[in-house]
Parts: structure tokens; sequence; C-alpha cells
């Protein structure tokens, strides 16, 4: 998300700034509230809110605010006394932090961005506007391990995801606490190398033409890299033979759980007994043109994706398999589940038991299925 405001914002500061301070701050409060309220109201797609830029910018944009209103105002911080400054600024940020979510209240399920975000941020720009002659900012943050630590923070950032991603890949799950430490340790070691040997000579180096078309070089390369892995899914080579190629028979030829794939003709042959609202969650699957179905593979999306494997199983023998089942139910009688899905408010309703006459006919199972 930060690579895509550090490419685009400098544009955007440019074009404003030529209008005026005021029109700059105008165009940035105005680009910072629409990014807000889009964090805010993007809860169908939890990940995407985190990752994409025109949903965090508001983060960001904030720091960026502060900067402009000091550029402009060139005066004393918080346009006030230095004691007013300090007391106000660190009171209230101190106050934020505590109340931070990260610090306090982080749970499994908090929505990030949310308005929880807003309460680091509003303590964060707090403690910048206090200036550097605060109390906090002079004695505390000024302290020589904190100095370092927040110049190895970016590098320090980019380290540490990749690798407890990689970790976690590794183990098929949550690694133990033992590599976790050792994955952040690495972090650590490898953003303090970077600091050092990239960020720092690239800071302190002369500006040239033949550097910047270097970085520019680079920056595509990087770019048209990812490109590629996202275009081809990823590198085929990282995988087995056989690993790769029951993935590409599930997740790239077939995808059966799609509503597109699914068989008009083969629900025609038991017609549920559901309600309208659930038609289009129906899975059901059989051999085109093949003899009468003798296996039932009963259950939801998690079901229909062994569909393609049993069928090649099963190929020249005398069972013919056919999938039958609704999305987001489990294959038993009277119950309906949505797993870590948003839920329909149909859904919703069966949840709370609104249509219990419903969700028996609806959640059905090998009763209500006629070969």
């Amino acid at each position: 998300m930060e690579e895509h405001f550090y490419l685009l914002f400098p544009l955007l500061a440019w074009g404003l700034w030529r209008l005026g301070p005021g029109a700059a701050r105008a165009g940035l409060l105005l680009a910072a509230a629409a990014s807000m309220a889009l964090g805010m109201r993007a809860g169908a797609d939890p990940a995407g809110a985190f990752f994409w830029p025109h949903t965090r910018a508001w983060e960001l944009l904030a720091g960026t605010l502060l900067a402009h209103w000091q550029v402009t105002r060139a005066s004393a911080p918080l346009a006030g006394a230095p004691a007013l400054a300090a007391g106000n600024s660190w009171r209230l940020g101190w106050a934020c932090w505590r109340l931070a979510p990260g610090f306090a209240c982080l749970r499994p399920g908090l929505r990030w961005p949310g308005a929880a975000t807003a309460l680091p941020v509003a303590g964060a720009a707090l403690l910048i506007a206090a200036g550097s002659q605060a109390w906090p900012n002079r004695r505390l943050l000024a302290w020589r391990p904190l100095v370092l630590l927040g110049k190895l923070s970016y590098p320090l950032y980019l380290w540490h995801w990749p690798l407890l991603a990689l970790a976690r890949l590794v183990e098929g799950g949550t690694p133990p606490l033992a590599l976790r430490i050792g994955a952040v340790l690495a972090s650590a070691l490898l953003a303090l190398l970077t600091w050092r040997l990239v960020e720092l000579p690239l800071r302190r180096a002369r500006a040239s033409r033949g550097a910047v078309a270097w970085l520019c070089a680079l920056l595509l390369a990087t770019g048209l890299a990812g490109w590629q892995a996202w275009r081809q899914d990823g590198w085929p080579a990282r995988l087995p033979a056989a690993a790769a190629s029951l993935q590409a028979q599930q997740d790239t030829t077939d995808r059966p759980w799609l509503p597109e794939r699914q068989q008009p003709g083969c629900q025609a042959q038991f017609n549920p007994p559901v309600p309208e609202f659930m038609r289009p969650y129906l899975f059901c699957r059989s051999e085109p043109g093949g003899p009468p179905a003798n296996v039932a593979l009963l259950g939801d999306s998690h079901a229909v994706s062994l569909y393609p494997g049993l069928v090649q199983a099963l190929a020249g023998t005398p069972w013919h398999v056919q999938h039958v089942g609704a999305s987001l139910t489990a294959p038993l009688w009277g119950i309906a589940t949505w797993g870590g899905s948003p839920p329909t408010p149909e859904l919703y309703a069966i949840k709370l038991g609104r249509r219990a006459g419903e969700c028996a006919a609806s959640c059905w199972s090998a009763r209500s299925y006629a070969p």
C-alpha cells in the first residue's frame, strides 16, 4: 500500500500546491476524508480494505496534513505556547495510544482499518504535533535506542511480513514460538543491513540521471516480476510435478464451485424443496450423458471441490458420482452455517431461527435426494 502512495502522492501534491496553499489543504482534507470513508465501509472485503491504497491512504495523509500545516504556519507547535503544545499533545496522544486496539483490545475479528484505526493515527499525529521541544519527544522519544528503532522501522516492516508468512507456509499453520521469535530477529538483522547498505547510501548519494535511470529500471523490473507471478498464479516450478498437476486440475480447468459450473438439468432431476432465495446457493453436478449416478456426494463447496478427483478416480468402474448440496451448509439435516463468510440477510435469518421451517427444507441431506 505504501509503495502506491509514494508513487502517486507526489503528483497529487505537486498539482494541488500549484493551486495555492488553501486549495492544497482542501484537496488533502477531501482526499483523506474520502479514503477514510471508503476504509470504514469496506466490510465486505476486509483483506482488500487492508491492502488497497485508497482505503488506507488517510493514515498517511494525516501526516501529510500535519506537515502542510507546519509548513504554512511556520510557528510554534499547535500554534500556541510550547507548554500548551507539550501538555495537551502529550496527554491526548498518550490517551489515544493507551486506547488503541493494538495495545488494549486487539482481538481476532476486529475490523482493520476501521473506527479503531483512528486512535493510533490520532495519537501519533498529536505526539508529532507537540514538536521536538515537548518533554516526551525531547526526553523519551529522543532516546537513542528508540531513534534507531524508528530508523529501522520501515525496512523492519518490509522484512518481517515475508519471513513470518514463509514460516507459516512451511509449518502449514501457526509456527512454533521459537520459529516466530527467530523470524523477528532475522527481520531485525535484515532491516539493519538494508538501512545501512541500501537506504543510507541512496540518501547520501548525489542525484544523477544515471542513478535515477537505474532505480527506475529496477522498479520496473520488480513490477514486471510481480505482474508475471500474478498472471501465472505464482511460479509453477515451486511445486512438485504431482502437486502442480492437481492444482491445475482443481483451480484452473474446472473450479466446480462456481455458479456457472453448475448444471440446471442436474438440479431438475430431483427438484430439491428449497425456498427461492436459496436457489443461487445450490450445487449439483453429474457426468453429462453418463449413466445414472449411484454414488451421492453431499455437502457444500468443500465437498464439490472433491468432485473432479472422484470422477477421475472412479472412471472405468461401475460407480458414477453425483454431487448435490448447498453453499455454506453442512451435510446434516436442519443445520445451516456460513463459516467465516459474510452472511446474507436470508442466511442470517435462518441462523437466528426466524425461518426454522425453511431451514429444514433448505439444509437437505440424503433423505431429500432422489436418484
